[in-house]
């Protein structure tokens, strides 16, 4: 992610191959992070704080967020990474209930709430949008139902979501290949608790955009 906002920030002063191969990296991060989501979901001892921390980190990097998409397109407006990711957790929570209701009713009910949070996310462009959502929705499903993520099938659904992504953007098909690099890392997860670095982490996503943005302002005023 950061080696991507470098690319963005910096342009590489007109060496736009360079800029290219920093962003076709950064195409890695997002299926991590939505992996990650559900990893967090899963494991959480209270999952309505996890939701609520996400919320305010959504908040908190709001503006950041904002100040740096003025680097590269004014004219387009999106929401931060964090609020794809909390609707994500809102829509595992739906999911679960879901599948755990036996009335068809109450299952429609939990279906339209999921597709409602999906249309909303295109609405008001979060990032990666209901495509983002539905590939963590990917993850948790397919982790759930095969138990280990070496399964053959644990990915088709994934790859799918990845095809179909750059389809909707301009981005290149090339981008798509660099998104498929994660699954790799992903696949050699061992279902053990790392290190806790999860503030850390969550504030260096408004931090770094603060920084990069100051760095440009800096090296192009």
């Amino acid at each position: 992610m950061l080696i991507d906002h470098v690319g963005i920030v910096l342009d590489f002063f007109d060496h736009k191959y360079l800029q290219i191969v920093f962003r076709l990296i950064g195409r890695i991060s997002f299926p991590l992070f939505a992996f990650l989501l559900t990893q967090g979901h899963q494991h959480t001892k209270n999952k309505k704080r996890y939701i609520k921390r996400i919320f305010i980190f959504a908040l908190v990097s709001h503006i950041p967020y904002q100040l740096f998409r003025l680097l590269y397109d004014i004219n387009v407006y999106n929401n931060n990474i964090f609020f794809t990711l909390l609707f994500s957790l809102i829509i595992f929570e739906f999911y679960d209930k879901l599948v755990t209701k036996s009335n068809t009713r109450e299952k429609s009910f939990y279906f339209l709430l999921m597709t409602i949070l999906l249309i909303i996310s295109e609405i008001l462009k979060f990032e990666y949008g209901c495509l983002g959502l539905l590939l963590s929705l990917s993850f948790k499903k397919n982790f759930l139902e095969n138990l280990s993520i070496r399964n053959n099938y644990f990915f088709l659904p994934t790859i799918i979501l990845l095809f179909i992504y750059p389809l909707t953007s301009i981005e290149s098909f090339l981008f798509l290949l660099f998104s498929l690099i994660s699954l790799i890392i992903i696949s050699k997860y061992n279902n053990k608790l790392g290190h806790s670095f999860k503030y850390i982490s969550y504030l260096f996503y408004p931090l770094h955009l603060i920084i990069l943005c100051l760095f440009r302002k800096k090296i192009f005023s």
